[in-house]
């Protein structure tokens, strides 16, 4: 069995065993409930794909697309701890909000370090919501947090890798 089948199968069963529950017999808690959490938000995963897709189009490095990757988790890390520590604060829903059109918007321009800080501020906004969200945290949910967001935003890569490659071989 070749390496990725077997992380694969190994993955499945850590999703789907009780014991990925973090020690709690409540599904709102645990990894799979932190896994979840920021795929079922149109907002958030909006923003997880556009920001993924941000760095396929324009990051041209892997180490650098990987850098950018790890900022935006930091980030998203860093607001859910926020989130938890100071609670809903009234800017964070305009700040998600005006994410998309914003996120939309730096589709179209270069990287630059001043894009990667914007992203990088409203993925703090995202994360923020998610840590005023979570209830009873523990790590296993923040593990499934991050996790999940760092899929759909390294899935979103690839996808705007093939768009960079695309316009490139169309123009």
């Amino acid at each position: 069995m070749k390496h990725g089948n077997k992380f694969l199968l190994m993955l499945t069963g850590v999703l789907l065993s009780s014991p990925a529950l973090a020690h709690s017999n409540d599904i709102s808690s645990g990894l799979l409930a932190g896994f979840m959490h920021p795929l079922t938000g149109f907002d958030h995963l909006l923003a997880l794909i556009l920001a993924g897709v941000f760095i396929g189009r324009n990051v041209f490095t892997r180490q650098r697309r990987v850098g950018f990757l790890l900022m935006f988790l930091l980030s998203l890390a860093m607001g859910a701890g926020a989130g938890l520590a100071l609670g809903a604060q009234a800017w964070i829903e305009s700040a998600i909000l005006l994410s998309l059109p914003v996120f939309f918007a730096l589709q179209w321009l270069k990287q630059t370090n001043i894009t990667a800080m914007i992203i990088g501020l409203f993925m703090l906004a995202h994360g923020w919501a998610h840590g005023v969200e979570m209830s009873m945290i523990n790590s296993s949910f923040l593990f499934g947090f991050l996790l999940s967001s760092m899929l759909a935003m390294s899935f979103s890569v690839f996808i705007g890798m093939r768009l960079r490659s695309h316009s490139i071989s169309h123009a």
